[in-house]
């Protein structure tokens, strides 16, 4: 797994240049600023989303993002970041030595490496928590076992070449990795469907397929709505144990409040989604259920008591928090369509990113990092329902992010 380290704080985040369209590359090519430059980019990245919301740059940024993010397992945001502004068509990055030892190919010469942060591991001083190098540098006193004895663990992170599915003689991603290739929009989206139904326990939410509700307790998809039921694919979302649910707006459905005297009570809502026939229904209302059941693992409102960021009903999120979630929320959906090929619930240019307007760059870098962490909690089980063991051997039950 890439990880990345703690961005520093970098002035003149401004000047750097960051891609308007598909040929604008960012590239590290120089190794003595590497570091310091792979820092400011992906910083620039993360603050446009809060200074710039409804630019149009903002939305090509962040359509260009979900097209490589969506391909990637268990990256971290910093690094699905700087891979989309070197790479717009990344779909796989490994090391030299993996595709050549585990994928059995090789890396085309002339090839130029994209660069992202990777973990170094070595002896870990048991008090400050450095390398051997840095320990001897700082004035720890730490002294009752030399190195040798020490435990290894990751000390620090540092640019490492990798290269895509494209730069190799095969120009193919691993097996694994093409669950849903070539699997047409519509199958896409019953097998979504399907795996998330069967998913309910481990989500802790139970989307079932439900009846169409009133044309008042309606709200529209991508701007299409309808008086009539007739031809309409409508999904109901209920959670919890409460007979009560409350009405789907036009802003999508309100949370119901939660017995804070209740402690095994959690939040129930219905919502219904209606799209014409003739545009595959199925694809928004399942990719709209998984906005929904997103929202809830973002905001805690599900009967898994390590929800997300530990929320209880005694420590519950502001309502300024939840609205920022509900951004997260879609781009969560956005991430989990395009990873099966399916359409999003609404179009990313409407997406309410001036909820997130003024905040730090490292805090937009964890909202992301919260986005992809959900997107692989909710498609790992649905991976497994719809692939069984074609879907590789880390299918394992992820923690509910945080």
């Amino acid at each position: 797994m890439f990880e990345a380290p703690t961005t520093p704080d970098i002035p003149g985040l401004t000047d750097v240049e960051l891609p308007t369209e598909d040929s604008d590359r960012v590239l590290f090519e120089t190794g003595a600023t590497r570091t310091d430059d792979m820092h400011s980019a992906a910083a620039a990245w993360f603050e446009k989303l809060s200074t710039d919301p409804d630019e149009s740059q903002t939305v090509y940024l962040l359509d260009r993002w979900l097209d490589v993010a969506s391909s990637l397992y268990d990256f971290s945001a910093k690094n699905t970041v700087l891979l989309s502004l070197q790479d717009p068509n990344a779909s796989f990055a490994i090391d030299y030595d993996t595709w050549n030892e585990e994928h059995k190919t090789r890396v085309e010469s002339g090839t130029r490496s994209r660069f992202l942060w990777d973990s170094v591991v070595e002896p870990m001083c048991p008090e400050c928590g450095n390398g051997p190098t840095r320990h001897n540098r700082t004035d720890c006193e730490y002294d009752e076992t030399g190195p040798e004895a020490w435990t290894e663990g990751v000390v620090g992170f540092a640019p490492s070449p990798v290269f895509t599915a494209d730069q190799t003689q095969s120009g193919r991603v691993p097996p694994m990795r093409q669950l849903w290739e070539g699997v047409p929009s519509k199958q896409s989206a019953e097998h979504l469907r399907n795996a998330i139904v069967s998913a309910q326990s481990y989500y802790g939410i139970a989307p079932t397929k439900a009846d169409p509700l009133p044309t008042e307790e309606r709200y529209s998809v991508a701007g299409t709505h309808s008086t009539s039921t007739e031809g309409a694919a409508v999904l109901n979302l209920k959670s919890g144990v409460s007979n009560t649910s409350t009405k789907a707006t036009a802003g999508g459905p309100e949370l119901a409040p939660l017995d804070a005297s209740a402690e095994t009570d959690y939040y129930t809502w219905q919502a219904s989604v209606e799209v014409p026939t003739e545009e595959c229904p199925e694809e928004a209302a399942v990719s709209a259920s998984v906005r929904q059941i997103a929202k809830a693992v973002l905001t805690g409102n599900t009967n898994k008591s390590h929800a997300s960021d530990q929320i209880t009903p005694h420590n519950p999120l502001s309502s300024m928090e939840q609205e920022n979630r509900t951004t997260e929320a879609e781009l969560v959906s956005h991430l989990v369509a395009r990873r099966v090929g399916i359409d999003p619930p609404r179009e990313l240019g409407h997406l309410p990113l001036d909820n997130w307007f003024g905040e730090h760059h490292t805090e937009i870098c964890s909202r992301i990092e919260r986005v992809l962490n959900t997107a692989n909690f909710l498609i790992k089980p649905v991976d497994r329902r719809c692939h069984g063991a074609q879907s590789g051997s880390d299918l394992s039950q992820p923690e509910m992010p945080r």
